[in-house]
């Protein structure tokens, strides 16, 4: 097989792969969504409980709001500002072993903070998942990139067009090609110029 057979083969492999392995990061993503979501109800119904429970409970100010993004789980948690419906971000920036450092969790009771890190141990793992899926997903794409039929020779696209028994004119000059005052003037006639 020579390299251009090669590449071609590679080539087609790959885009295969990436149909199916598009299918695979689809349905991963689909059962860490369900768990990020058991994740986040475990927390309202630990608020909701400690609500009805608790004669001095306060409002707890941190809630967590999950996403599907094209390659992960987006999970974010965001603060309530005083008695307006305004939250505020909490940034993620500062992950440590892929939990949100209590810090971030101003003010909270220590009920709420329980119910936190609890809520932080189950998403820990969806972003360990995330981060190796994003790797995955990444190096499959630049594989792909790699390999995308750039790796054209110019005399296999030749013998293509000769066994479809094209004329020879019809044949793709090359970009750095230079063309003669002749090859110019029977271009614009053949075009009607």
């Amino acid at each position: 097989m020579d390299k251009q057979s090669a590449w071609w083969h590679l080539n087609q492999a790959i885009k295969e792969s990436r149909f199916v392995s598009k299918d695979q990061l689809h349905d991963v993503l689909s059962l860490l969504m369900l768990h990020a979501d058991w994740v986040a109800d475990q927390h309202k119904r630990m608020r909701d409980y400690h609500q009805k429970s608790d004669k001095d409970f306060k409002f707890w100010q941190h809630i967590c709001f999950i996403e599907r993004g094209e390659t992960s789980v987006i999970i974010r948690w965001r603060r309530f500002q005083g008695k307006r419906l305004y939250t505020e971000p909490l940034s993620t920036s500062e992950l440590s072993d892929y939990k949100m450092p209590m810090s971030r969790f101003k003010s909270c009771s220590a009920n709420e903070k329980r119910a936190i890190v609890v809520a932080e141990n189950g998403f820990s793992t969806i972003r360990r998942i995330n981060e190796k899926l994003s790797s995955i997903s990444r190096s499959h794409q630049a594989l792909f990139d790699m390999t995308r039929e750039r790796h054209t020779d110019k005399s296999l696209e030749k013998k293509i067009k000769n066994s479809l028994d094209l004329p020879e004119d019809s044949i793709v000059q090359p970009d750095n090609a230079e063309f003669t005052e002749e090859q110019r003037i029977a271009f614009r006639k053949k075009i009607g110029l």
